[in-house]
């Protein structure tokens, strides 16, 4: 089992957290700023989000896949260490294996050398000592998914108290996609805003969507419900395996574009930034999303 320390620090490796200081580099930051001296300090864009989502409660919207079948966005803001928070990844988590699995296995077998020279794929140097042609993969997708499943299911009441002051005024917006007809979950989206970020950056830290009801616009559905419930976004920005081609192909097709400036160099946790792919999406530069999210409809549902 791993320390919380050391969890947090492969959920930033595996679905792209790098939580807080990794939104943007400093000098990247002072460039913006210099552009536009109206920006408002970063610390509001957290209290902004609060004015305007005063509820912690479960909301639901309403929309359709790009077959015309209807579709629940169940979403609620919360935070790292809520309860609601830990809870709903719980609910996620067999969506959440297909996927990462999927993602991080497909990365691992392109570059098996991140074993010896990464520190996050330590737990795995037992399964290739014998050499990459005698590794036993189902060996290699059983730890892995052990280790997922620490990510996705959790007691955030064991972090020590300085990540838990790190991320208390941390805000999450979960949404979870759902059948309208039959209450099936079909996939999740989780966006983080950190004090840390500027106002109207958000951060889109986990996306996926079941295998069987993919190609149905689920993905691109949930990414634009950002905009629905915090209509301020100003971009968003994310960042995948570089081995994980389908989805930098589908976040270009939204308007997402690459940004390696995304990543600071001055972050506390160590990756190889070679290992991933950085985009970002800007409200003023592309409006597939904005134009979606408009197609969402705030419904009352019978319970």
């Amino acid at each position: 089992m791993f320390h919380a320390n050391r969890t947090m620090s492969f959920l930033c490796l595996c679905i792209g957290i790098l939580i807080i200081n990794a939104c943007k580099n400093k000098s990247y930051n002072e460039r913006n700023e210099k552009m536009d001296n109206t920006e408002k300090k970063p610390s509001e864009w957290i209290n902004h989000i609060d004015e305007i989502i005063i509820s912690n409660s479960v909301k639901s919207f309403l929309s359709k896949d790009k077959f015309g079948k209807e579709v629940i966005l169940e979403w609620i803001k919360t935070d790292m260490l809520s309860p609601k928070y830990s809870s709903a990844m719980k609910s996620v988590w067999k969506i959440a294996c297909q996927t990462y699995t999927t993602i991080e296995m497909d990365f691992l077998k392109a570059h098996p050398e991140v074993v010896g020279s990464d520190a996050h794929f330590k737990p795995f140097e037992s399964l290739f000592k014998a050499g990459i042609n005698n590794v036993d993969w189902n060996l290699v997708k059983e730890k892995m998914q052990n280790i997922l499943k620490g990510i996705f299911i959790f007691d955030s009441s064991i972090y020590s108290n300085e990540m838990k002051k790190s991320l208390e005024n941390v805000r999450q917006i979960f949404v979870s996609l759902k059948d309208k007809e039959n209450g099936k979950q079909l996939g999740f989206i989780t966006f983080l805003i950190s004090p840390k970020y500027k106002h109207g950056y958000v951060k889109s830290i986990a996306l996926s969507i079941l295998p069987k009801e993919q190609n149905r616009g689920l993905g691109k559905l949930a990414m634009s419900s950002i905009f629905k419930i915090i209509p301020q976004t100003k971009s968003i920005f994310l960042c995948t395996r570089i081995t994980n081609q389908k989805a930098k192909n589908a976040y270009l097709n939204w308007g997402f574009v690459e940004n390696r400036k995304l990543i600071s160099t001055e972050n506390q946790y160590t990756f190889n930034k070679d290992h991933w792919i950085f985009m970002e999406y800007k409200s003023k530069e592309a409006d597939v999303l904005q134009k979606l999210s408009k197609k969402i409809v705030v419904k009352q549902l019978n319970p």
